[in-house]
């Protein structure tokens, strides 16, 4: 079956084990997608990549339209911040469009402001840039597990945190982090994590570094190679936090809960790994 529309989103260096080693070839293997007779879309790409999705688009008779920012999105939702939710929203507002345009009666083809609105405001992706506030514990969960995700992620937690918090500037700010993966440089990805997060000027003063396991009764059986890896690769890009190592995501939740002593506020990020956010949810019972 054809599909009606078919849209790549941002391309970036990652599972480069599979279609890599050069965003040419992860832009090749996601242009597969584009499929003769289907409107092909994208989100605005470096001009290497998208020349790599022009190319293979075109062998299937379609042209690729490049999708900017869509000025109808509602200016101020949460759902759409940081950035990179406002293009993927934009990219998801114009496939809707073409499915639409393609399929719908002519007199309720077109999507209007409202339609936005509404649909932003109806939306989220748990573990997704996911914001979870509990009176002064303030919860920030995103799935990232790459060096240009954990930008993000860091980017996202700085700003939105500002906003939220009180104005005496007392509020604790932690990380909760885990990720193993064999085919990944782990500590690569927590040194860019370090590095961003300085970059923003977060505050992070506390690092949690935790395991997939969810409690003592639920494990994951997945292991970090190396515990001191984690402590050492932070400390060699903020050397002033303080490390704490919790061998389950239930113990590094409450770790973060006692770091405020129950009076000031405190703003965890929780990123690294779905394996890591998708039970830290369960744990806080937001799943």
């Amino acid at each position: 079956m054809v599909p009606v529309v078919t849209a790549v989103t941002t391309l970036g260096m990652d599972h480069i084990e599979m279609l890599g080693p050069s965003i040419e070839n992860i832009a090749w293997h996601k242009a597969g997608i584009y499929k003769s007779g289907a409107a092909a879309l994208s989100t605005l790409q470096d001009s290497a990549p998208a020349a790599v999705l022009e190319k293979r688009a075109g062998k299937r008779g379609e042209q690729v339209a490049f999708i900017g920012e869509d000025a109808r999105l509602p200016q101020d939702a949460l759902q759409l911040k940081p950035s990179v939710q406002r293009k993927n929203a934009s990219l998801a507002a114009a496939a809707a469009q073409a499915f639409l345009s393609r399929t719908a009666p002519k007199e309720a083809n077109e999507l209007t402001v409202e339609d936005l609105e509404v649909g932003v405001k109806q939306w989220s992706w748990p573990g997704r840039f996911q914001v979870i506030q509990d009176g002064k514990l303030t919860w920030f969960l995103d799935a990232a597990h790459n060096d240009m995700s954990v930008g993000l992620a860091s980017q996202w937690f700085a700003e939105t945190g500002r906003t939220l918090k009180d104005r005496d500037d007392s509020t604790v700010k932690v990380l909760i982090f885990s990720h193993i993966n064999e085919l990944r440089d782990t500590a690569g990805l927590l040194e860019s994590l370090a590095k961003a997060l300085l970059d923003c000027d977060a505050g992070v003063k506390h690092v949690i570094f935790s395991t997939y396991d969810e409690s003592t009764e639920k494990k994951a059986r997945r292991e970090p190679k190396s515990p001191e890896l984690f402590h050492e690769t932070w400390k060699k890009v903020q050397p002033e936090t303080q490390i704490w190592g919790e061998p389950t995501i239930q113990g590094a939740i409450e770790r973060a809960r006692q770091l405020g002593g129950g009076v000031e506020e405190v703003q965890t990020l929780i990123t690294g790994s779905q394996h890591l956010v998708g039970p830290a949810l369960r744990v806080l019972k937001f799943e």
